[in-house]
């Protein structure tokens, strides 16, 4: 059962919102190495270049996922709009619209389920966070699907 907080936009659009997610592992398929946690506090910014650090989710997948998860920061904290910063980037206009839905209706469930989870001593701020993400991709999601 869904829990009882959820947002009552995702909730009318559960079933489709999961079938969406579900197809976000076919999506996000390539053969580039894939950060899988770019955000701002993972990016080490020195005089001349941009370091990425922090890779425990290391994998292989779309040359363009990246972008998209990282798409949620600026949101996150500035405000701005994530399919802007795509269709800025290169990148970001090589990847199908329909698979950016997928990936951001996966990222959205991922952040409704972990933020639920247990309080991580280590980490007090973790779950808010996550909660705050997934706010930012359910409002992503409103935009591009349209539904009401």
């Amino acid at each position: 059962a869904p829990p009882d907080d959820l947002d009552p936009w995702a909730l009318r659009h559960i079933e489709a919102l999961g079938e969406l997610g579900r197809r976000s592992l076919v999506a996000l398929r390539g053969d580039t190495l894939v950060h899988g946690d770019l955000r701002a506090d993972n990016l080490l910014v020195t005089t001349d270049r941009v370091v990425v650090i922090d890779w425990p989710w290391a994998s292989v997948g779309a040359a363009w996922a990246d972008l998209v998860f990282f798409a949620i920061n600026p949101s996150l904290y500035g405000g701005h709009d994530p399919d802007q910063l795509l269709a800025g980037s290169a990148l970001g206009r090589t990847a199908q619209p329909d698979a950016v839905t997928a990936v951001v209706a996966g990222l959205a469930a991922y952040f409704a389920e972990a933020c639920r989870r247990p309080a991580v001593d280590r980490m007090p701020t973790l779950r808010g966070f996550q909660r705050a993400q997934g706010d930012v991709c359910l409002a992503w999601l409103r935009r591009r699907t349209g539904w009401a």
